[in-house]
């Protein structure tokens, strides 16, 4: 601000007294101007006080300034503005250099915040008492303590109360005197009694008067005196009581209903008003009585009957109230929202009233009613032109800040109301607060959030009985979630729930609050703000964010009944409502759905900055719904959009995966191939090079294949893709018969990628090739890791039994039965349980353990074992049915093998062994047709087992006394099956065939073959074959030699039966022989040891007659 030059003050820049260089007005009144300086010798910043020119030609005050000079240098304490200089400029201007306080006074405190807390107010009097208690120790009186010469000055990050003006102290022992006695200086809610009757002999206790005033205000928000206006009524009705006919009357009436107006009793000010006009209609106060008449029916609501009131004034141009009449009724109009009637009457007022002390009001009410009607480029213009203006410049640059926030010129807006927040105009301006609120508003729309917060706080520190409290702490929230401080939120937002439960702004803050809670994803808890909000209000923005809450608690029917109204009823949440409904179809696979809202937000809004993003959702739900041409088509127009690159890639990768589900690998491997190429982040070029890896496997290229997945490990070794990569060129390699490279990259994935899920896979694939390569031993190694790092992985059986046969080979059977055992007691679904099981029946049987074998293959034939396993199932249920001897049973099972699976390997053995059973039952007519037909059949083959068949038919037709034909067979057995077991047992029937024609000696030949033979040297044959033998030399009558060979099968082999009847045949050769005593000895020993023999009776009757024999 500068100043007219005829007041010779100093403008900002200039130097004073030649050493002071001037800044901006700190604060001024009629007397003096109080500046901001800079002490250019010492660089030190000062307060400088020059008194006006008018004061200077006042002797009086020359001496009153003089006075504060000489009392203020004299105080030293802490409590006191201290001086720093004293001096008049060449041009005889007197000054004083002060300390540069930076605060505000205590009058501006209380005016802020009203009445303070104790303890603060009393440390501020506190503190004015202790530099009063120095003032009075010097004989200085100050005369004129009141809440604004005590000034709260920051220092040290704490406010300090310092006493200023001095300016009509008294000093003790002045023998000047330039007041005269009656003079009541000071201020009239603060003086003391005796100070109003006299300032001539006032002492210290005036002072101590005003401080107690002054506490009073601080602890109550107002002095414990008021205004006189009962006084005057009082005074003013005595007066109409008394002289009742009086004309003065007509002033009084007026008197009294201005007086009922300060009180705001409208309806006793009008009725004074209006008899006032009956009963002085020509009298000099009508026009006073009409101003104030429609005054008080403006504040009572009688709107129509004040406009006619203030009109008709109005147009009396001469009256002295005119010009605030037509003010008055402008301003109506813009009250009652007629913002053009009171543009044109303010219009007016400027023709009519040009010289009119309202000029500068009437300018700022045109600037208002503009800025009401949205006409903001000529309100901007009317309030620029008002900046300076002395009656209106804060109301004019507060209404421009507020205009250029309007215009959403934010930087501007905060520059405006920020420094207009920190003028000291301002500060006495009841509109502070809300310039403070807005200067942070509109920083925070600016993105300066460190000013927007200094200035919220401000509001909440110093006036915190404003309506602007709860807007600033809510501009606080604001803030904190545009820096997504979300526990600064929660905090504020708690706050404002107890200190503002009435406040009209609680809506918002709950809402902000759920904004907030949204996007940290608690969305139970927005909801829970939300619903009621949305049920009471049905704000559009809850409805919308309630769905998206909805959205994150999964409730998308609720969410998409709330979005579909929203996108269809228009306004500016309604391209936000199509996105987010499209985004909730797609997420609850409804593509064909949000091809709607998408197609319509584009037709709508084709060039905004999400249109994109819809094109890239479009390409997503045509790809989804097989309309790949329309995919393409979008995905063109994205790509000749220019589309950001994560837009485009995440579209190209959609559309190329829907080729590839429609097996347009073609297409697919086209499209990833764009994502493989140039500066893409690492997470597209792999799932590029993944995508184009599969794709060309589907194309049968698995060369092109293999090198896609490999590089991709390579160069992506810890992408979520490398292991998978990783196994499936593993497995290409494999069935490009390059095992090699294919275990390296199962290898590769077991070091590497131990949480992959595709390492136990890979474990598998390894343990199959090495098993493959025949490398046993690693084989069960790998089978080993598998199973014990992975116990639950769903190929375990497959595993387990591919282990067992591993350990076959291993020649380790006990583990090998071990695999099986955990297959056939853990995974009784598995495909391998019954083979599993079948391979422990057959252990079972081979240690003739058959129980076990029978519960085993009891639980085969329960689960109905496939077509594959049921011929081995039946196969072993024969055998061990032959095993122990049960041979119907062995020969119904054979026979279902043979009649079920006629096609099978086993058919020709299980066909044996039906014959087998025949002959083992005796039923050598069944056996023995069965026999020859098998004998055909197999007459090329030289399988071991066919060696029995031969050998059946042989020992048959001995059976049948046939010699010559069961010698021809039993000699063929030799020649066919030199390795053959039971080859001893041909030998035999050899033998019995010589023996039949009388050849002894070619007879125990053949027999002694039997008896030598490594397999049948200890069976039964063998005894048969010893004691053979024995017949041949009996049948010779070589009884001694006879007697020799019977006694070797008694002494050699463990038959009961054949040593039974050997002794009986040596005792018969013992008689022969005449020894009848040795026969005897031999009949006793079969009778005592084979006493279960079919000998027993033989031997018996033999005995007794050999005793007589011996005896006689």
């Amino acid at each position: 601000m500068t100043h007219p030059p005829h007041e010779n003050l100093p403008q900002p820049g200039e130097t004073f007294a030649g050493k002071y260089r001037i800044g901006r007005v700190l604060g001024q009144g009629g007397v003096g101007v109080v500046f901001e300086a800079y002490h250019q010798r010492l660089n030190q910043r000062v307060a400088i006080k020059i008194l006006r020119a008018e004061a200077r030609r006042s002797a009086e005050w020359l001496t009153r300034f003089d006075r504060e000079a000489r009392a203020a240098v004299k105080l030293r304490g802490p409590n006191v503005a201290r001086v720093i200089d004293v001096d008049s400029a060449p041009d005889g201007t007197p000054f004083i250099v002060m300390e540069l306080l930076d605060g505000w006074n205590l009058s501006e405190e209380i005016a802020a915040r009203g009445a303070l807390p104790i303890a603060e107010a009393v440390g501020y009097v506190l503190e004015a008492c202790c530099a009063m208690a120095e003032a009075h120790a010097l004989g200085i009186v100050h005369r004129d303590l009141t809440p604004a010469n005590i000034f709260l000055a920051n220092a040290s990050g704490r406010r300090v109360a310092k006493v200023v003006d001095f300016g009509i102290s008294k000093i003790r022992d002045e023998r000047t005197n330039v007041t005269t006695t009656d003079a009541a200086f000071g201020t009239p809610q603060y003086v003391s009694p005796e100070q109003i009757r006299s300032t001539a002999h006032v002492d210290p206790r005036t002072d101590i008067w005003s401080l107690t005033v002054i506490l009073f205000e601080a602890l109550a928000g107002t002095t414990p005196f008021r205004g006189e206006n009962a006084s005057a009524r009082d005074e003013l009705e005595e007066f109409r009581a008394e002289y009742p006919d009086d004309r003065l009357n007509a002033y009084v009436l007026c008197y009294l209903g201005e007086i009922e107006l300060a009180d705001k009793r409208w309806r006793e000010a009008a009725a004074l008003f209006s008899r006032c006009l009956k009963e002085f209609p020509q009298g000099r106060m009508q026009d006073d009585c009409r101003f104030g008449l429609a005054r008080a029916l403006e504040q009572q609501g009688d709107r129509d009957e004040a406009q006619r009131l203030f009109l008709a004034l109005s147009g009396k141009t001469a009256s002295e109230l005119a010009d605030d009449a037509m003010f008055r009724l402008a301003a109506l109009q813009y009250d009652r929202g007629d913002y053009n009637e009171s543009l044109a009457t303010l219009a007016e007022f400027e023709k009519e009233f040009a010289q009119s002390k309202l000029l500068d009001r009437v300018r700022l009410s045109r600037g208002w009613a503009l800025y009401r009607l949205d006409r903001l480029d000529e309100a901007q213009r009317v309030f620029e032109s008002l900046a300076d203006a002395k009656t209106v410049a804060i109301d004019a640059r507060y209404w421009l800040g507020l205009t250029l926030k309007a215009r959403r010129q934010w930087q501007s807006a905060a520059k405006t109301l920020g420094d207009l927040a920190t003028e000291k105009l301002a500060e006495v301006s009841s509109d502070l607060p809300a310039i403070v609120y807005h200067a942070g508003d509109a920083a925070r729309l600016a993105e300066q959030y460190d000013d927007a917060a200094r200035h919220f706080n401000r509001v909440l520190d110093r006036h915190q009985r404003s309506d602007w409290v709860d807007d600033a702490l809510l501009g606080l929230m604001q803030i904190a979630w545009e820096q997504r401080n979300h526990g600064e939120i929660d905090r504020l937002a708690g706050q404002f729930d107890r200190e503002f439960v009435k406040s009209s702004l609680a809506d918002d803050v709950q809402r902000l609050l759920a904004q907030s809670l949204v996007d940290r994803k608690q969305f139970d808890k927005a909801a829970a703000i939300l619903e009621p909000l949305s049920d009471r209000d049905n704000r559009a923005a809850d409805r919308y964010l309630l769905a998206l809450a909805y959205q994150g608690l999964q409730r998308n029917r609720q969410a998409l009944e709330l979005l579909k109204p929203l996108a269809t009823e228009g306004g500016s949440l309604a391209a936000d409502a199509l996105q987010a409904e499209a985004a909730l179809l797609i997420a609850e696979q409804q593509f064909a759905e949000a091809i709607g809202p998408l197609t319509q937000y584009l037709r709508k809004h084709p060039d905004e900055s999400a249109a994109d993003q819809c094109r890239a959702q479009l390409v997503v739900c045509y790809g989804r719904t097989g309309e790949l041409a329309k995919a393409r088509r979008t995905w063109d127009d994205l790509l000749a959009a220019g589309a950001d690159s994560s837009l485009l890639n995440a579209a190209t990768q959609h559309l190329a995966e829907a080729h590839y589900s429609k097996s347009e690998y073609a297409a697919a491997a086209e499209l990833f191939q764009r994502l493989t190429t140039g500066k893409q982040p690492e997470d597209v070029l792999a799932k590029g090079l993944s995508g184009l890896g599969w794709s060309r496997y589907r194309l049968d290229q698995f060369d092109q294949s293999a090198a896609a997945f490999q590089q991709l490990v390579k160069q992506y070794p810890r992408h979520l893709l490398a292991p998978e990569s990783a196994l499936v060129h593993g497995q290409i390699c494999e069935k490009l018969e390059q095992p090699q490279q294919a275990l390296a990259s199962y290898r590769q994935i077991i070091e590497n990628y131990h949480d992959s899920n595709q390492r136990s896979q890979a474990m598998l694939a390894a343990a199959r090739i090495l098993d493959r390569r025949n490398d046993n031993r690693q084989a069960n190694e790998q089978y080993a890791q598998l199973l014990a790092e992975y116990p639950k992985e769903t190929f375990v059986d497959a595993a387990l039994y591919e282990r067992a046969w591993v350990l076959r080979e291993l020649k380790d059977e006990p583990s090998s039965l071990a695999q099986f055992e955990r297959l056939h007691k853990d995974f009784s679904d598995s495909r391998f349980w019954s083979d599993a099981t079948f391979r422990m029946a057959e252990h079972a049987y081979a240690e003739k353990r058959y129980g076990d074998a029978e519960k085993l293959l009891a639980a085969l034939v329960d689960r109905q074992p496939d077509q594959g396993n049921q011929p081995h199932v039946l196969f072993l249920q024969g055998q061990l049915a032959a095993a122990t001897q049960q041979w119907a049973e062995t020969a119904e099972a054979m026979q279902q093998l043979v009649e079920r699976h006629p096609d099978h390997a086993l058919r020709s053995l299980a066909e044996y062994w039906v014959a087998e059973s025949h002959y083992r039952r005796g039923k050598h007519d069944e056996a023995q047709p069965r026999l020859t037909l098998l004998a055909e059949q197999t007459e090329s083959q030289r399988e071991p087992w066919m060696a029995m068949i031969p050998l059946r038919r042989a020992q048959i037709l001995a059976g049948e006394k046939k010699w010559k034909e069961a010698q021809q067979l039993a000699v063929t057995i030799a020649e066919r099956f030199p390795n053959f077991d039971q080859l001893y047992e041909a030998d035999y029937v050899i033998g019995r065939a010589y023996a039949s024609r009388g050849e002894f000696e070619s007879a125990r030949s053949a027999y002694q073959k039997v008896i030598r033979s490594e397999q049948g040297g200890k069976t039964e044959t063998a005894a048969m074959a010893q004691w053979m033998i024995g017949e041949t030399y009996f049948h010779q009558k070589n009884y001694e030699a006879a007697l020799r060979e019977y006694l070797r099968v008694e002494i050699l082999y463990d038959y009961p039966e054949w040593q039974a009847a050997a002794l009986l045949q040596a005792g018969k050769c013992q008689e022969q022989l005449g020894q009848w005593r040795q026969a005897a000895d031999l009949y006793e020993r079969l009778v005592k040891d084979f006493s279960t023999t079919s000998y027993l009776e033989e031997a018996q009757r033999r005995l007794k007659s050999a005793q007589q024999m011996s005896q006689g």
